[in-house]
């Protein structure tokens, strides 16, 4: 009989370990409800999400100038690549006279795009077929020599001065958005003190 108990309390337990859990689930399920019924009723979520928003308002607001430092040297160095593209592409192959580069082979690198000393790249050079390591390398020995030919102009132009008020009157324009999103959001942080004390649970 002792034996018979105990394989009988054995196997009980675990069914009713799994009753209390079930019941301590229903139990916090209620709870967190309740909880966000309350919520709802005071305002308070509503004022949580306000209070969330100008936080990240207020993040978005002092990053603003290392975001404006960060587009403008981004300008600055995509307008040096660009400057740079443009001088490598005054280089036409046909007028280069390499050595081992003749009409044959100057229309079949033609064919895969590689007209200038700006289309000497491996992602193109290596996909033209039977090209040789001898007509690769003078490819590449003749855009060296070119790159070092380059002299970057700094003195800025009318596109470049469009170009960066463009940027500078975005970041103002966000600015001055953020600004009057954090100004409502103090006049109504003060609004909701003057009422925390209507507030019941």
């Amino acid at each position: 009989t002792t034996e018979i108990y105990t394989l009988s309390l054995h196997d009980a337990l675990p069914i009713y370990i799994a009753k209390l859990r079930r019941r301590y689930f229903a139990v916090e399920q209620e709870w967190l409800a309740a909880v966000d019924a309350w919520r709802t009723r005071t305002g308070v979520a509503a004022i949580e999400d306000v209070f969330q928003e100008l936080r990240a308002a207020k993040v978005s607001y002092e990053g603003l100038a290392s975001e404006e430092k960060a587009l403008l040297d981004a300008y600055e160095r995509e307008r040096r690549e660009r400057q740079w593209l443009a001088y490598l592409a005054r280089f036409e192959i046909s007028r280069a006279r390499l050595r081992g580069i003749g009409p044959t082979e100057e229309t079949a690198l033609a064919s895969f795009g590689i007209e200038t000393a700006a289309d000497v790249i491996d992602n193109k050079v290596l996909r033209v077929p039977g090209l040789g390591s001898d007509i690769s390398t003078a490819l590449y020995d003749w855009r060296k020599r070119i790159e070092k030919q380059f002299v970057y102009d700094a003195q800025e132009q009318e596109l470049d001065r469009q170009e960066l008020a463009r940027i500078r009157a975005n970041i103002e324009h966000r600015a001055a958005y953020l600004r009057r999103v954090l100004l409502a959001g103090c006049r109504d942080r003060k609004s909701t003190r003057l009422n925390s004390s209507h507030i019941t649970i």
